[in-house]
């Protein structure tokens, strides 16, 4: 009997996740034109609007856009060779080149409309957070110094950081539990389920902690719940 713990995309979610924070981060880098002489929240406002416009019509989206679906391709098609030759499993040979032709159309779709939603939704919440700190800063201040703006700046930088990050881990699972999918649908296998093992775990996926499921009887595959780390071990029959 053949056992193989199928790998989680880390260096998927690494570049999905930096370059969704390298937009917000040039965001927040184009706040240092404020002038506390002005409204404040109008020029939050128009400073994100100007550099999302930008964005969405440079080269630079599209270069963002090809590295991540390169590395996604990347991922599935070595997973999927790696664990099919491990298994003996006899699939068509194909090179990634041929891979990639095959299917980066789809891919391009998903991962463009996905992204771009990502950057546009972080952004306008980066810009919601930075302009409720300056309203709460202005209750307080009769008289707002560029030192505060640039500490509530940074602030609501952070925040949305962590929540892109949280975003690009919910992204790598949907890749990985497709992949589990393409794999075990071709086998005659059952799926241990793998956690991390630490204080982070969801008390209702450490219950399931070594358990092997028939994979027709799966309601839930590792990765699938928002932000899960956990793993599949494929068991073949």
């Amino acid at each position: 009997m053949k056992k193989k713990v199928i790998d989680f995309p880390n260096e998927y979610e690494m570049t999905y996740s930096k370059t969704v924070k390298k937009t917000l981060n040039e965001i927040s880098n184009e706040y240092s034109k404020i002038k506390i002489s002005e409204g404040l929240k109008n020029q939050i406002t128009n400073i994100t609007e100007e550099y999302l416009s930008k964005y969405k019509s440079s080269g630079l989206n599209k270069k963002n856009i090809k590295t991540i679906i390169l590395k996604q391709l990347e991922y599935k098609y070595n997973i999927e060779k790696e664990t099919f030759k491990y298994f003996d499993i006899t699939k068509t040979n194909i090179n990634f080149t041929a891979f990639v032709k095959e299917n980066v159309g789809e891919v391009t779709t998903v991962i463009k409309d996905e992204v771009d939603k990502i950057v546009l939704y972080e952004a306008d919440y980066m810009k919601k957070t930075f302009i409720k700190k300056v309203e709460q800063l202005e209750k307080k201040e009769s008289k707002i110094k560029i030192k505060d703006i640039k500490k509530i700046q940074k602030e609501a930088r952070n925040k949305t950081l962590r929540q892109a990050e949280l975003t690009a881990r919910n992204k790598s699972g949907n890749l990985y539990v497709d992949t589990l999918k393409d794999i075990t649908k071709d086998m005659d296998c059952q799926l241990r389920w793998i956690t991390e093992n630490d204080g982070r775990v969801r008390p209702e996926h450490a219950e399931r902690e070594g358990v092997i499921y028939n994979i027709d009887d799966l309601d839930l595959w590792p990765g699938e719940d928002y932000g899960c780390r956990c793993q599949g071990e494929i068991i073949q029959k």
